[in-house]
C-alpha cells in the first residue's frame, strides 16, 4: 500500500470503546442474516465456489468436491454469460472503454484545444495500457458473477512500476458492506484468514505486534484472522484504511486518496444493503427446475434398469441375482420367475414443464436475446424491435454499474496511476488536470453507445422519410450532410481523430477553390495570348 496520508493509531486502545469496531460488529451482525440465502444461491448458481458461509472462516477444504447436489445448470451458464457479456459491453478486453473531459466547460482557442486532446489520448493510452497488462479481466468475470447473485467487490491495490495495478475479486463470504447516505456501498469490511508470512508482503510498513512478529519467524504457515475497514467519512469524501490481526491489534491504518475496494450490485430492494441479483430473483424457477431434472433422472433410471418381481420358491435368492446382459437365472418348474414391473407414472409432461422453467430462468439472467442463428430466416424489422428490447433491458439494468463500479473504478486507477510513487513507470500520468480544473472521466464502453446509436437511427429513419416524400433537394437544403455524417461516425465509435477539423476542411474547400479559378484565370489567359499571336 502506498496511498499519502499515512496516520498511525495506537493499538493499546480498547477494542470495546472503538466506535470503528462497534460499528464493524453492528454491520457484521446485519450481514449475517444473508448466509441461509446466500449459500442456497451459491449452491445452484454458482456450484463450484466456496459456500459464503465458510468463506470467513476458511473452514472450506480446497478442491473439495462441488455441485454434487445440482443436478441442472441452467443458472450457472447463464450467469457465466451474461457475466461475459456485460463485461464485453463494459469494459470490452484490447480495447477503450474510457476517455477524459474537462469538469468545466472552458473557452480555449484552437491550438490550447489540439494540446488538451493530445494530453487526453496520451493519458487514454496510458490508462488502457496499464490495464491490459494487470489482471483485470481475470479478476473482473469473478465479482460480476457474485454481483449478479447478490454483491459484486473488487479491490484495486498499488503495483510496481512496471505494473502498476494488482486486481483483486473478493469473495462475498468475506464481504460486510455498509451503505453511505447517498444509497452506494462505500463503507466496507472484509474478514479472512492471512498466513503470517503474507502480512509483511501485503502490508510492508505494518508494525506487528511482538509476539505475532516471533510466530511469522518460527511458523510463517500459520494463519492469522485479519479485519480490513475502509470507512467513508462523508464531511471529508475521505477513506480511512484500518487493518486488525487477531485479539483486535491493529497494525497498519492510512488514509486512502480513492476507494480501494469498489463494492457493487446490479440490483437491490429498498432499505436492503446487499444487492438482489437476478440469479436470486430466480431461485423458484432454479429450485423447481433443479428438482424436475433430479425425478427425470430417477424415473430414467427406473427405465434402464426396471423393477422385477419374482416367486419365493426356494431357487430364486433376489437378494443374489444381479441384472446383466447373457446372465442365466434359474428358477423353479412351473414358477414364473423374474416378472418386470411397469412403473406407475410417465414423465413425458416435463420435458415442457422444463422447458419452459430454463427458458424463464436464461431470460431472468441474462436477458432478453437475440434469435438463433439455426432458426428460420429473420425480417429486419423484427431483428430491429428484438434490439430494441434488448436495449431497454440492459441499459437500464447497467445505470447503477456505472455509479457504483465504473465511475469509483476508474478514479481508483487514476489515482494509482497519477500518485508520485508510479513517476517512473511507463504508465505514469503526470499533470493530469487543465488550468487547475478537474478531469472527468467518460464512458465510451459498447453498452454506454447503444443510446447514441438507437438515437441516430431514428434521426436516420425520419431523414429518410424525408428524402422520400419531399426530395433529396429539399432534404439537402435542410440538414447540414457533413455534420450529420460526423455525427453518424462519432456515435457508431469512428476514432475522432481520424476525421477533419470542419473549420480546417472548409478552409481547405475554400483554397481548392481559388486555386480553381486562379487555374481557370491562367487558363484563359493563355488562349487570348495564343489568340493575339
Amino acid at each position: 500500500m502506498a496511498d499519502a496520508a499515512l496516520t498511525r493509531f495506537s493499538s493499546a486502545a480498547s477494542a470495546a470503546r472503538d466506535p470503528d469496531i462497534l460499528r464493524f460488529e453492528a454491520a457484521k451482525s446485519a450481514r449475517q442474516k444473508w448466509q441461509a440465502a446466500l449459500d442456497e444461491a451459491y449452491k445452484f448458481c454458482l456450484p463450484q465456489y466456496a459456500p459464503p458461509s465458510t468463506s470467513p472462516t476458511g473452514g472450506e477444504a480446497e478442491g473439495e468436491k462441488r455441485g454434487a447436489e445440482v443436478c441442472d445448470t441452467t443458472a450457472e451458464d447463464a450467469l457465466n454469460e451474461r457475466a461475459a457479456r456485460t463485461q464485453d459491453q463494459l469494459f470490452p478486453p484490447f480495447a477503450e472503454w474510457t476517455d477524459f473531459e474537462p469538469a468545466e466547460v472552458m473557452e480555449l482557442d484552437d491550438a490550447a484545444r489540439q494540446q488538451i486532446s493530445a494530453r487526453f489520448a496520451e493519458a487514454r493510452a496510458r490508462f488502457h495500457a496499464a490495464i491490459e497488462l494487470a489482471n483485470f479481466h481475470m479478476e473482473m468475470p469473478l465479482a460480476l458473477r457474485d454481483a449478479y447473485v447478490s454483491t459484486g467487490a473488487l479491490t484495486v491495490d498499488f503495483g510496481t512500476p512496471s505494473n502498476p495495478l494488482v486486481f483483486g475479486a473478493v469473495p462475498i463470504g468475506q464481504l460486510i458492506p455498509e451503505e453511505s447516505p447517498d444509497g452506494v456501498i462505500r463503507t466496507n469490511y472484509r474478514e479472512r484468514k492471512v498466513k503470517l508470512r503474507e502480512l509483511s508482503v501485503l502490508w510492508p510498513e505494518a508494525e506487528l505486534p511482538e509476539g505475532t512478529a516471533a510466530r511469522a519467524e518460527n511458523a510463517p504457515d500459520e494463519e492469522a484472522q485479519v479485519v480490513e475497514m475502509e470507512i467513508f467519512e462523508p464531511d471529508t469524501g475521505s477513506t480511512r484504511y484500518r487493518v486488525f490481526i487477531d485479539g483486535w491489534h491493529e497494525i497498519f491504518a492510512e488514509t486512502l486518496g480513492a476507494q480501494r475496494t469498489i463494492c457493487f450490485r446490479v440490483d437491490k430492494v429498498p432499505g436492503e444493503t446487499m444487492g438482489r441479483g437476478p440469479a436470486l430473483a430466480k431461485m423458484p424457477d432454479i429450485k423447481t427446475a433443479n428438482k424436475v431434472v433430479e425425478l427425470v433422472l430417477k424415473n430414467a433410471s427406473f427405465a434402464i434398469t426396471g423393477m422385477w418381481q419374482a416367486d419365493d420358491d426356494g431357487v430364486v435368492n433376489p437378494n443374489n441375482i444381479k441384472l446383466f446382459p447373457g446372465v442365466i437365472i434359474p428358477k423353479a418348474v412351473g414358477s414364473s420367475g423374474l416378472t418386470p414391473l411397469e412403473a406407475p407414472g410417465r414423465f413425458d409432461v416435463s420435458n415442457l414443464v422444463l422447458d419452459e422453467l430454463r427458458t424463464r430462468i436464461a431470460r431472468g439472467i441474462k436477458g432478453p436475446d437475440l434469435p438463433p442463428a439455426d432458426t428460420a430466416v429473420r425480417t429486419a424489422f423484427e431483428l430491429g424491435e428484438r434490439r430494441a428490447d434488448q436495449r431497454a433491458v440492459e441499459v437500464p439494468q447497467t445505470l447503477r454499474l456505472l455509479n457504483e463500479l465504473y465511475f469509483p473504478l476508474v478514479a481508483r486507477i487514476v489515482h494509482i496511476l497519477t500518485h508520485p510513487s508510479m513517476a517512473g513507470s511507463p504508465y505514469f500520468i503526470a499533470d493530469f488536470e487543465i488550468a487547475g480544473k478537474a478531469v472527468l472521466p467518460r464512458p465510451i464502453s459498447p453498452l454506454v453507445r447503444l443510446r447514441d446509436q438507437a438515437d441516430t437511427e431514428v434521426a436516420l429513419q425520419a431523414f429518410a422519410a424525408v428524402l422520400s416524400t419531399f426530395g433529396p433537394e429539399l432534404g439537402a437544403e435542410i440538414a447540414d450532410l457533413p455534420a450529420t455524417a460526423r455525427w453518424f461516425l462519432l456515435s457508431h465509435a469512428f476514432p475522432a481523430h481520424l476525421m477533419t477539423n470542419p473549420d480546417q476542411a472548409a478552409a481547405e474547400k475554400q483554397q481548392k477553390a481559388i486555386m480553381a479559378l486562379a487555374a481557370q484565370a491562367l487558363a484563359a489567359q493563355g488562349q487570348t495570348g495564343q489568340g493575339g499571336v
